[in-house]
């Protein structure tokens, strides 16, 4: 790790430093939860739920892991992927926080950026299509 930025957040008693993961390792994600938040968006809560599986949500664990790391009551900054076992055992609530930490800091501007996304593609369709079908032509 090295150079990237990093989000640094408390979640109760831990500190969490995110770095950002390179776009290579990242785009498959990123592919993934705009399937999520598309469905979320479509107003259907528990379709965008299931649209994750647990082996999605394993590789996104395994992922931010390698690129996060925890403060310990010591002061030293430890790898998440090398005590993630001991760190969430029985704090699941603790991982889904740290998932969408590690979400937003990650892909929170491309997700917010996807609505003027949506609607540019939409104008240049309309834009190359929308002529090609009028009757004018």
């Amino acid at each position: 790790m090295g150079g990237a930025e990093i989000k640094v957040e408390k979640i109760g008693e831990y500190e969490f430093h995110v770095e950002m993961i390179p776009p290579a390792k990242g785009f498959h994600l990123a592919m993934k939860l705009t399937q999520v938040i598309g469905t979320i968006a479509g107003g259907d809560m528990s379709k965008a739920l299931s649209s994750l599986s647990s082996d999605d949500i394993a590789e996104m664990t395994t992922i931010f892991a390698a690129y996060s790391k925890v403060k310990t009551p010591a002061g030293n900054l430890v790898p998440v992927k090398d005590m993630q076992d001991v760190l969430f055992a029985g704090k699941y609530g603790l991982m889904f926080k740290w998932l969408l930490l590690c979400t937003e800091a990650n892909f929170g501007s491309f997700l917010g950026d996807l609505q003027g996304l949506a609607n540019d593609l939409g104008t240049r369709l309309n834009r190359m299509f929308g002529k090609a079908n009028s009757p004018n032509m």
